[in-house]
């Protein structure tokens, strides 16, 4: 069996869809079909479940994908290790929105000014960025949220904090700090599912027992920021993405009592990943933006 078997696999996998896959790798269906028939052939059994137009990787699909990613990722690391010998390397970096919104412009210029580095990148939550990494799609990345898998390095970076923020015509812009329980049954304006900063203000207002009402879900802090300025919603954003005119014309910043809302920006990377002397000077010029 060849590479390309195993990246059809790992793709049909993700995908859960013979057509999907191949609209992802840029082929014909019955390319991708033929490709998982060869693998069924070859190792003498079914690797999905067909129900009509419906695909279900089985147990022996599951036991077959660690091994093609692993697979994959040995062959990336003989690329990378080839190529940096030779010169250039391509390094796909991914961010946090937080992240990609404040700090990715930096370190795409300092990595920009490496001659032999190629740099790619993407921007989503925490938890996309983090699949992306597992699943090989991605070299390394920088987040805000917390990582869940036991097959990535973690890096701390550098700490930031969350503020509760409204706008300067509600009716809590009169004070300068308020209790956690002033924030029951606010409609509040949140980053969508996957978001590390969603996940952590949920964890803390839930280990406080407090409800809210979410107003929406917002993939943009930017966004955010426009729809609390306009009193539709009350938020907790990054301290990062407040700036000086933000607090002195459209938002209210608000200290919350006894509640510290602080997380760590970190880099990851897959644990099996070889840092060779260009990844590492990536690592290295990632930590010194702040």
């Amino acid at each position: 069996m060849t590479l390309r078997h195993f990246k059809i696999f790992i793709a049909v996998c993700r995908e859960k869809s013979m057509t999907k896959a191949a609209e992802k790798l840029y082929m014909t269906q019955p390319s991708v079909t033929q490709a998982v028939k060869e693998l069924e052939e070859h190792y003498g059994c079914i690797l999905f479940e067909r129900t009509g137009r419906k695909i279900t990787i089985n147990k022996n699909g599951y036991r077959l994908l660690p091994l093609a990613q692993e697979c994959e990722r040995v062959f990336e690391k003989i690329e990378s290790s080839m190529k940096e010998e030779a010169g250039k390397i391509e390094i796909r970096i991914g961010a946090s929105v937080t992240v990609g919104t404040y700090f990715l412009k930096d370190i795409l210029t300092r990595l920009g000014a490496e001659k032999n580095i190629d740099v790619k990148f993407r921007i989503d939550n925490t938890k996309k960025i983090e699949k992306m990494i597992v699943d090989s799609e991605l070299d390394i990345a920088v987040v805000e949220g917390e990582i869940s898998s036991k097959y990535l390095k973690v890096i701390n970076l550098f700490e930031d904090e969350l503020v509760f923020v409204c706008s300067r015509n509600n009716i809590l812009a009169r004070c300068s700090h308020i209790s956690i329980a002033e924030l029951k049954n606010r409609k509040f304006i949140l980053r969508e599912d996957g978001s590390g900063t969603k996940a952590m203000i949920e964890a803390v207002l839930k280990e406080n027992d407090i409800n809210i009402e979410p107003a929406g879900m917002v993939n943009s802090i930017e966004a955010i920021k426009n729809l609390v300025e306009a009193d539709l919603g009350v938020s907790i954003l990054p301290k990062v993405s407040i700036t000086e005119k933000d607090e002195q014309e459209r938002l209210k910043v608000i200290k919350l009592e006894n509640i510290e809302l602080k997380r760590f920006f970190k880099i990851v990377y897959h644990k099996d990943k070889i840092v060779e002397r260009q990844f590492e000077k990536v690592i290295n010029i990632i930590k010194d933006i702040e």
